[in-house]
């Protein structure tokens, strides 16, 4: 088999308007190019949508309207802290509230990043689901924390991981310059081909509806 490219004749222009036949070349394993003669399944066609009826009437299922027997409904308790650490988790109010169906702990008891879980509840309704929540009490020692990156390099931040002994050992090195460059040129060589291109295929475009 060659790898030359096939030359085909493909027709190009507008449907009802002016039309004419260009040659292309299709490298061997390309797919043959679409044109104006090409006749689609679906693309250009009006399928019907099987749920269009059921949405505009309502009658539509979501995940949100199915309730199968035994769900329960499920939400965590997180914490309104940046960074804290958790003393005591107390569930055993949320567990005695009617509906409720289970309630522990959860996460680490260090707390990174503002609202971070640390305990669930699960519940028969939402109603149940809400007021064992609020039933859970936690205990926090707040701690100091940066809110930027700057803050957070700065000498005696207050550290992310404890097992560091510097943020700055749990931030990724930047990329050196000569790769960054690299980068750069090679995305700069992609867009001027792209642009060739583009320009191209306007020329051809305005051949046609001359």
């Amino acid at each position: 088999m060659s790898d030359s490219p096939e030359k085909l004749k493909v027709k190009v222009g507008i449907r009802g308007g002016p039309t004419k036949s260009i040659e292309v070349e299709v490298k061997a394993g390309q797919p043959i190019p679409w044109d104006l003669d090409t006749k689609f399944a679906v693309v250009g066609t009006k399928p019907a949508r099987l749920d269009a009826v059921a949405k505009a009437t309502g009658r539509a299922k979501y995940t949100y309207d199915i309730n199968l027997p035994g769900m329960v409904y499920g939400k965590f308790v997180r914490a309104p802290y940046a960074a804290a650490k958790v003393l005591s988790i107390d569930v055993e109010a949320a567990k005695k509230i009617p509906g409720v169906v289970y309630a522990m702990e959860w996460g680490s008891k260090n707390v990174k990043f503002p609202w971070a879980a640390v305990a669930v509840v699960a519940a028969e309704t939402k109603q149940a689901l809400e007021a064992g929540v609020r039933a859970v009490k936690v205990e926090y020692e707040v701690l100091p924390h940066a809110a930027r990156l700057d803050q957070a390099l700065a000498e005696g931040a207050p550290i992310v991981n404890a097992n560091q002994k510097s943020n700055k050992n749990t931030i990724s090195a930047p990329r050196s310059r000569s790769s960054s460059q690299v980068g750069e040129e090679s995305v700069s060589s992609k867009l001027s081909d792209n642009d060739e291109k583009l320009q191209k295929n306007y020329e051809d475009f305005l051949q046609v509806i001359k």
